[in-house]
């Protein structure tokens, strides 16, 4: 009995530690996929904002102009499902990954921020 008992309680240790293991993997991938899909999403809104911006005979405002608006709700240039997808997630891995996006966005910022009319 007690060979049972003690047989079923390292089952269960090692299935719960291993769960865990692997649903780090899984938000870590997951958490790629957000922010690759944000990039995308970023420079998407970017050139249609441009385009836009031609089409109606306007001049596009400074690179550094659109990217501060971004930046004011990064969050808004991530998955639109990304809500859904990081459901279960503790708070802080959202945070990071919005901070990682964020990240993002300043790094296009101090590279092509300066250009534009004001430059």
């Amino acid at each position: 009995m007690a060979q049972g008992a003690i047989y079923g309680l390292c089952s269960y240790i090692f299935l719960h530690y291993i769960t865990k293991a692997g649903q780090a993997v899984t938000r870590i991938d997951l958490a790629y996929e957000i922010l690759a899909e944000g990039q995308h999403i970023a420079r998407s809104e970017i050139v249609k904002q441009i385009e836009n911006d031609i089409a109606d005979g306007r001049r596009p405002p400074p690179m550094q102009q659109i990217l501060e608006e971004m930046l004011m709700e990064p969050d808004e240039t991530l998955p639109a499902d990304r809500e859904e997808r990081m459901r279960l997630w503790p708070d802080n891995d959202i945070r990071k990954t919005v901070e990682e996006h964020r990240k993002f966005l300043e790094g296009l910022q101090e590279q092509h921020g300066g250009r534009g009319r004001n430059s």
